[in-house]
């Protein structure tokens, strides 16, 4: 037997001065070579295939929170088209209350002009009440005198006879004449009182108009400024709208990571410039939070950290993120 390769087919018989059973033996080997390099690509397809299938899972997760922003921005984008035209509505409103206003003041003004006037014609009325009482005056002078020269005709009743009837008959004519002048005195104060009544009742026309159109005026102001403070609060909320998005450029950053462990929630924080984590309880953390906002004041960005596989909840996650950044993030302060 010569010294070869040992045979693989257990018949000693076949290898001797034989050189088929060596070259099926080497067979054999390269069979068996290529059968463990199947199972050894078999396996690694299986790891791939796996890592694919994951990747694809997050790749769909991904599109999924995608899809949920592109929606949030949607209604974002609906309210801020609402926001706009309740706000052209209310500038509609103020030019309308503003014109309304301006006719207002022009009735008003022409409601004085008509006052003034008839003020005016009440000092002319006035003016005539006293060359009235002047023309009354007079005529009473002019009756003491004739009541005086018939006293005067008296005095000479027994010196002139004759001139006693021309007398007689004088003071007939004008006691006729006296009665006119007081009947014409009774009626100038009659007419006196009528105007007095008249204007009376005209001031009390002109006084209860006066109040309605400063109850109206006052009412209308009122309005304007309910107006106005709507329109101030709505564009605060538009300019608050369209205001930057938020950045970390030229702001301190700092990190919170936030997972879970065995079923506890485990709290890190990092700084930007400290490069290891720091486990700590969430006391703790906004301990330290509260102490870097006052250091750092309107310039402090805070990125939640929360891991791909984490089994928190997206309700659980987003509420942790938001009660973070609103207490402590830059953007989310004077809200």
């Amino acid at each position: 037997m010569d010294q070869s390769f040992p045979s693989l087919v257990g018949d000693e018989s076949l290898t001797e001065d034989s050189f088929w059973p060596s070259f099926t033996d080497i067979l054999m080997v390269i069979v068996m070579v290529f059968l463990m390099a199947m199972l050894v690509l078999l396996l690694r397809n299986m790891e791939l295939i796996a890592r694919l299938q994951e990747t694809i899972s997050q790749k769909e997760a991904v599109f999924r929170q995608s899809e949920q922003i592109k929606q949030h921005n949607t209604s974002l984008s609906q309210q801020l088209q609402q926001a706009e035209g309740h706000l052209h509505s209310l500038r509609e409103r103020q030019q309308q209350l503003t014109a309304r206003l301006d006719i207002e003041v022009a009735q008003q003004e022409k409601l004085m002009v008509h006052i003034q006037a008839q003020q005016a014609g009440l000092q002319q009325l006035h003016q005539k009440n006293d060359q009235q009482a002047k023309q009354l005056q007079t005529q009473s002078a002019t009756i003491t005198e004739q009541q005086a020269f018939q006293e005067r005709l008296k005095g000479r009743y027994d010196l002139m006879s004759q001139a006693l009837i021309s007398a007689t008959a004088k003071a007939a004519a004008n006691q006729v004449q006296w009665d006119r002048a007081v009947q014409h005195a009774q009626e100038l104060e009659h007419n006196v009182t009528v105007l007095q009544a008249k204007q009376a009742r005209q001031q009390t026309l002109m006084s209860k108009e006066l109040n309605q159109w400063r109850v109206q005026a006052e009412s209308n102001s009122r309005d304007l400024v309910q107006v106005q403070d709507e329109y101030s609060v709505l564009n605060t909320r538009y300019i608050r709208l369209l205001r930057p998005s938020r950045s970390p450029r030229h702001k301190h950053v700092v990190e919170i990571l936030y997972r879970d462990r065995s079923g506890e929630r485990v709290y890190g924080l990092r700084d930007s410039s400290q490069q290891p984590w720091r486990e700590m309880a969430l006391k703790k953390l906004e301990e330290n939070l509260v102490t870097m906002k006052q250091q750092y004041g309107k310039q402090l960005y805070v990125r939640i950290i929360i891991p791909d596989n984490s089994p928190i909840s997206f309700n659980e996650a987003w509420d942790f993120t938001h009660r973070m950044l609103k207490r402590y993030d830059y953007y989310y302060q004077n809200r």
